[in-house]
């Protein structure tokens, strides 16, 4: 697995790549690769201290990086929250898209596949083939309107109105949804 991982990493974002190996390394990164790191994190909603965390420790067992998805997770959507609070729709909006993307990782992580997650069409493509249908379809959702929550961040490009309903609506969906997660791992408290 890990080496599907490293060939797909090397083959899709040689940039990513080179970056994941010095940080591996412990070699000081170029400004070129800093923005590199920069926009993998913002690709994902994250800090760009926990998406270097998170190329430095691909090779990890999925199953390992279950309990920081989870911390991940629930640290995001605090955040988010507080942003919206503060009236920064824009960051809370990528917080919560942040949220979602580490919600999914968790997931993945815990049934044991690893997912880059930076990248749209992996985490569609992970739901898609690894989840049952009702949670895939609420899955689906989550990733559609957090996803245009994402593209707020970029463009400023939602009213007010449009900002909070859909706020409200991804907000109730990840309730759901890890609800409907934590049911099926067993019970693992979120």
């Amino acid at each position: 697995m890990t080496q599907l991982i490293e060939r797909d990493l090397k083959l899709e974002w040689p940039e990513l790549y080179m970056v994941r190996l010095k940080l591996k390394r412990s070699l000081k990164l170029s400004d070129a690769d800093l923005e590199w790191l920069r926009e993998a994190a913002e690709a994902a909603g994250w800090k760009v201290e926990d998406m270097a965390e998170e190329l430095r420790n691909l090779d990890a067992s999925p199953g390992s990086r279950a309990a920081r998805y989870k911390h991940l997770f629930e640290a995001y959507l605090r955040e988010a929250d507080k942003l919206v609070r503060e009236g920064d729709t824009r960051q809370a909006g990528e917080k919560l898209w942040g949220a979602v993307t580490a919600l999914i990782k968790f997931y993945a992580a815990a049934k044991g596949v690893p997912v880059m997650h930076w990248s749209r069409g992996r985490l569609d493509r992970f739901v898609d083939n690894n989840v049952g249908e009702q949670l895939r379809w609420k899955l689906q959702q989550l990733l559609d309107t957090a996803g245009r929550l994402h593209e707020h961040f970029y463009g400023d490009n939602l009213t007010p109105r449009g900002f909070e309903e859909r706020y409200r609506h991804v907000r109730k969906l990840i309730e759901d949804v890890a609800a409907e997660i934590l049911r099926e791992l067993g019970g693992t408290t979120m």
